[in-house]
């Protein structure tokens, strides 16, 4: 599928939580690809305007001190959607990813997130029906070298 896509971008975004109608989006990373070559990336943290407990932030790696004077959604949010586009959107789970990037669009862009979208989750599943599919550790483990050098999703 990805070989008739020569433009796309490599989305990860992290949150407080998994529901879409309450928690805060708390990083946005996005790689561009163009013919197989990575030609720019995009990360930022975001101020979730609430306390980050100590779960969340070691389950996206961060120290919930490093929020303090991050940007707020708000302010972000068009320049994310500058960086991505009208290119294909590729994640790890897009059902969450992109539910709560569309809420965030309507409520601070005022228009929704219409990007088409490949969901290496659900193709994950295809190609290894046996492994499990919903973890992207397992889907990378499976197609590179475990050298300890691939460690974030977008990356991945």
């Amino acid at each position: 599928m990805l070989a008739s896509v020569d433009d796309y971008i490599a989305i990860d975004i992290e949150t407080t939580g998994n529901d879409p109608a309450s928690d805060s989006i708390t990083v946005l990373n996005a790689v561009r690809v163009v013919n197989g070559r990575s030609i720019g990336k995009f990360k930022t943290l975001i101020d979730p305007e609430r306390k980050i407990d100590g779960k969340t932030a070691k389950r996206i790696g961060v120290n919930p001190a490093l929020f303090e004077g991050a940007p707020k959604i708000g302010e972000m949010l068009p320049v994310f959607l500058a960086f991505i586009g009208d290119s294909a959107v590729v994640c790890h789970g897009a059902e969450r990813m992109l539910a709560l990037l569309e809420r965030d669009c309507m409520k601070y862009a005022g228009k929704p997130f219409e990007n088409h979208y490949i969901d290496t989750a659900e193709l994950a599943g295809l190609v290894f029906p046996d492994d499990d599919a919903g973890s992207l550790d397992s889907l990378s483990k499976a197609l590179f070298a475990d050298n300890g050098v691939i460690n974030k999703r977008v990356d991945t």
